[in-house]
């Protein structure tokens, strides 16, 4: 506090303690708060700070009235269950307070201001629930280990319209853009895409514009090539002053169509460059903040100053793009380090800069995902309605070949065969009758042909040699040696069971062992006891019903009775 004020206070405590009457007393503060032009509750709770004390006494039930943290968490639930249009909590503290008496809650019991204390104390408040999440610093280790992508639209849209009619910067481009439907977004076709790359280490970029209907893989393949190749062309002055190239270790990008693409994720793959990727959730701003930043500040640096200066082409926005683009990286600090980007990007090692291979190479790399496909008995490769000739070793109809769709090469398709052997292939052409122009034909009564007939793979010359009998294979021991093996084999033959006719197979089913005991013991009233081994011997395992008749009968004759007495 201010000594002036302080002080002001401090000779209001002394005029407040000298008053003779509550409404003398009561004067001073409000005195105070007009001097100061401050709130009587700034006053009163200055005063406390310089040593004033009321003298009252506190209520016995202050504060005994709490919730419980379910209670508070209930009624952040009702908060958080209504939400606006744009997913973001919208049922106010007092709708809810109301709520909860009317239904009976706990947190309808207590006064609207202790119910939102208590919410702001356990952090259930509706400010914390709308408050963004905190942000983490990330970071990069070098030059080139993680790059950030994004296409957006240009803020100079088009350069003429569907007439030929050349368009306002603004106003007229952006009228169109907006206003209306989808209907009115067709119309427009072809706008100009800014695309950008920026380097999370130092902040160095690149840009460049395309002028498309949308986001295309073609333009991001491109535009990968021109970000990650030397700048310049023949220009010396652009190649030295901006040196910004070579291959990411990582790049990160929204989920765009253009990158998402089967065939930019095989340029970037371990099988074509070998960068890592990441796509960030739709709407995660904090994960895309690098290059959104870059686009505000190129967009007012650069695209504004279009309006100042038109552009023709795509060819002459470019090399003012890429002549500006080196010039701001050389130039201009960057927030984070104070250093003009292009100073911190050159501290790169020579380990940590892997160069971009050349043109053809590059886009030799961009490819779809692997497919499989059969060889037709013309060893012809057929996929979405095109056919392709294929050559190699040992190819053979109905085979299984590995195929990608290539749109950068002339062919447009890499083929490999089960040992990853690439195979040439040539597209067919047809004629108006469907016949095929190139690769292996004959036409009929004409001895020339354009192509000579396949090669046969080895084992079918192989078999046609046999069959002509231009290759005898005679082997006297072909049939030799058989009785000897399978004397080594003569034990491996089980022993089987007598076979048996049918009417000597028991007609009714067993009585296992235990059961038939305890047959005989219900029969006899007592107990097997010394018997008990005779009827083991003869039971076994089991017996039928009728053996069990005649075993009982055995068992009772005077005869078998003295036998066992005697024995």
């Amino acid at each position: 506090m201010d000594p002036a004020i302080r002080q002001v206070y401090e000779h209001a405590v002394a005029d407040m303690q000298a008053a003779r009457t509550q409404s003398e007393r009561a004067e001073i503060p409000q005195r105070v708060a007009d001097v100061l032009g401050v709130s009587l509750s700034t006053v009163y709770r200055n005063l406390k700070t310089v040593g004033w004390d009321s003298g009252r006494k506190e209520r016995e039930d202050k504060g005994s009235r709490s919730l419980s943290e379910e209670d508070l968490r209930e009624i952040s639930r009702i908060m958080a269950k209504g939400r606006n249009k744009l997913g973001e909590p919208n049922m106010p503290l007092t709708e809810t307070w109301r709520l909860a008496g009317e239904t009976g809650m706990a947190a309808g019991g207590v006064s609207y201001s202790t119910l939102g204390r208590q919410l702001r104390e356990t952090g259930l408040g509706l400010r914390h629930m709308m408050a963004p999440a905190p942000a983490i610093a990330r970071v990069s280790r070098h030059p080139n280990h993680v790059w950030f992508f994004d296409p957006s639209v240009a803020v100079p849209w088009f350069f003429h319209d569907e007439n030929g009619k050349r368009l306002g910067q603004y106003m007229d481009a952006s009228a169109r853009f907006y206003m209306g439907k989808w209907e009115n977004i067709k119309v427009i076709r072809r706008i100009i895409y800014r695309y950008l790359m920026v380097d999370h280490y130092s902040g160095a970029f690149y840009v460049r514009y395309y002028y498309s209907s949308g986001e295309r893989y073609e333009d991001t393949a491109d535009f990968f090539f021109h970000a990650m190749s030397k700048k310049g062309g023949d220009d010396s002055v652009i190649a030295q002053a901006y040196p910004f190239r070579g291959i990411p270790w990582r790049m990160v990008a929204d989920q765009g169509p253009g990158f998402k693409n089967g065939i930019i994720q095989s340029l970037l793959g371990k099988d074509g460059l070998n960068v890592k990727t990441q796509m960030h959730e739709v709407g995660n701003a904090k994960a895309s903040g690098t290059v959104e930043s870059r686009h505000n500040h190129w967009q007012r640096a650069f695209e504004g100053r279009t309006a100042l200066r038109p552009i023709e082409d795509l060819a002459e926005l470019n090399a003012l793009a890429e002549q500006f683009c080196a010039a701001c990286n050389a130039e201009r600090n960057h927030d984070r380090h104070g250093q003009p980007p292009i100073q911190v990007w050159s501290t790169i090692t020579r380990e940590q800069l892997v160069e971009c291979p050349d043109r053809k190479t590059f886009f030799r790399l961009a490819t779809s995902a692997p497919k499989v496909g059969t060889l037709d008995n013309r060893l012809y490769l057929q996929h979405d309605n095109r056919f392709w000739l294929l050559r190699g070793e040992n190819l053979y109809p109905g085979q299984k070949i590995t195929y990608k769709d290539a749109p950068f090469l002339d062919v447009g398709i890499r083929c490999w065969d089960e040992f990853k052997r690439e195979l040439a292939a040539e597209e067919i052409r047809r004629d108006k009758a469907g016949f095929p122009l190139n690769g292996r034909f004959h036409v009929w009564d004409e001895e020339e042909h354009a192509g000579a007939a396949a090669p046969l793979p080895p084992a079918q010359q192989v078999s046609r040699a046999v069959v002509r009998g231009e290759d005898e294979v005679h082997l006297e021991n072909a049939l030799g040696g058989i009785r000897e093996r399978l004397e080594k084999r003569a034990q491996l033959a089980p022993e089987g069971q007598t076979w048996q006719p049918a009417g000597a197979l028991p007609t009714e089913p067993p009585m296992g062992s235990l059961e038939a005991r305890e047959e005989i013991v219900r029969r006899l009233g007592r107990p097997l006891g010394a018997d008990g081994a005779w009827w083991r011997d003869r039971i076994g395992n089991g017996v039928t019903p009728d053996q069990l008749e005649a075993l009982w009968e055995e068992f009772t004759t005077a005869d078998a009775s003295a036998a066992r007495e005697v024995s």
